[in-house]
């Protein structure tokens, strides 16, 4: 009964909450305008896109002729990056300053991605049908992920410091390139 809880009832319930906390904020700020004027458009682009992905996502997974093109982990995967390489295509096409929503999106959406992998290789790679610590692993996270992803979109803040970890990990990183050269 738990088990059915952690993998799927919350699941849902988390995935309806963050499309419609996503959707109201868009309406949000497409009214009132409380974004900053430079970032308004990478907000407003990300939200949306965001919210119609994960709804379109979520109703059109258990369709017959999904199931039948490909597993749902690959799916997920196939959705995730689809919304990436459009955002960035927008951003670049329409010369848009990055918003820290798009972050968000970015490092969560990847996270996920490699989350979704490693269960895809488990589950049917490997073959594996008996519950594991993984598997909790994935849920629990999964879960976290999506929350953080709708706070970092919803409010177009850095709750997590994620700059400064940016900062610090690509920092070093570009000034060994850099020796390199």
């Amino acid at each position: 009964m738990l088990d059915r809880f952690i993998f799927f009832d919350l699941a849902y319930a988390i995935h309806a909450v963050n499309i419609t906390a996503m959707t109201l904020t868009l309406l949000f700020y497409l009214f009132f305008q409380r974004v900053k004027q430079d970032e308004r458009i990478s907000v407003l682009l990300s939200l949306g896109l965001t919210a119609a992905s994960y709804a379109v996502s979520s109703t059109t997974l258990w369709w017959p002729i999904t199931l039948d093109f490909m597993h749902p982990y690959l799916l997920y995967i196939v959705y995730d990056c689809q919304l990436l390489v459009l955002l960035w295509a927008l951003h670049k096409i329409l010369r848009l300053k990055y918003s820290c929503a798009f972050f968000y999106l970015l490092a969560f959406s990847l996270g996920n991605c490699l989350l979704l992998f490693i269960m895809y290789i488990d589950r049917v790679v490997v073959g594996n049908e008996d519950v594991w610590w993984y598997w909790y692993v994935y849920s629990i996270l999964a879960k976290i992920f999506d929350i953080c992803l709708t706070i970092g979109l919803c409010t177009n803040r850095d709750f997590l410091r994620l700059a400064v970890l940016k900062k610090k990990i690509l920092e070093p990183i570009g000034h060994r390139l850099a020796s390199i050269r």
